[in-house]
């Protein structure tokens, strides 16, 4: 099935998705009793980045964006208007966040503001969850995390504390070439010569694209940041043990190759 036809019957299924009614319940979801059949997304910002979110969710199954958030009302209106024409609605931009987190609509959202706008974001939502006027499930947001270390673990606090599942929106990392690498290190190499030590990892790509990247107090870090995160994840990735079977084969592997030294020695002693 080429890229088309598959976009295609992704787009019939959320046709169907669409016309029938939301049955999950956010609460019972979190509770462990119910499912979510259809994840409705909020996407906060509407700049550069919810652009690309919205050509990936084209390919993915049983999502749909039900609202957009951003300060400014060209922008909010030209992006919803974008994933109507995707088919990726029926969706509404909203003239406040509070009103997007509190409408009932979305069950998860995507967090694209700037940088410096990210944890002033999330404390809302925090906010609004703790008091129980936002039924939300999930919370996503872009790279990096925050401007700095104390932001970013402040972030995954608001989060935690919030009981929201949450994820960070990398993509390197899922590449096909780094999953793979992964696996075959960690299956074939690891166990005859240990774990891996040093990982190496380069980014490059155009922009900045706002004005703002280029303010230090707003950005972070510069490139350091909006680009070495990329490399810092994937690095860790390598280099961090792999699933729990490839954990297994090593130990065996590692086993009997103990045994045969020590059977080895026993021979030679016996000699």
């Amino acid at each position: 099935m080429g890229d088309n036809e598959f976009q295609y019957s992704v787009r019939c299924g959320r046709k169907r998705i669409r016309q029938a009614d939301h049955a999950g319940n956010v609460e019972d979801f979190m509770n462990g009793r119910a499912s979510i059949p259809t994840l409705r997304i909020g996407l906060i910002g509407s700049g550069f980045i919810a652009n690309f979110h919205l050509q990936a969710l084209l390919s993915v199954r049983h999502v749909i964006v039900s609202g957009v958030y951003s300060p400014t009302a060209a922008n909010r209106e030209a992006i919803a208007a974008k994933a109507n024409a995707l088919e990726l609605g029926p969706r509404r931009p909203f003239p406040s966040l509070e009103a997007m987190l509190i409408s009932g609509e979305v069950d998860a959202v995507w967090i694209g503001v700037p940088n410096f706008a990210r944890l002033d974001t999330m404390r809302e939502i925090h906010r609004l969850v703790k008091a129980g006027w936002a039924k939300l499930v999930g919370v996503a947001c872009e790279k990096p995390l925050g401007r700095t270390l104390a932001e970013a673990r402040e972030m995954l606090r608001l989060a935690e504390d919030a009981k929201l599942m949450h994820g960070y929106l990398e993509n390197q990392v899922f590449s096909s070439a780094v999953q793979r690498g992964k696996d075959i290190v960690w299956r074939r190499a690891v166990p005859v010569s240990g774990r891996p030590y040093l990982a190496r990892a380069a980014e490059e790509h155009s922009g900045p694209h706002m004005p703002w990247f280029w303010e230090a107090q707003r950005q972070g870090g510069g490139v350091l940041s909006d680009m070495t995160c990329h490399s810092v994840e994937v690095g860790r990735f390598l280099q961090q043990a792999g699933c729990a079977a490839h954990r297994s084969q090593a130990r065996q592997r590692q086993c009997h190759r103990r045994q045969s030294e020590m059977d080895a020695a026993r021979i030679c002693d016996a000699a």
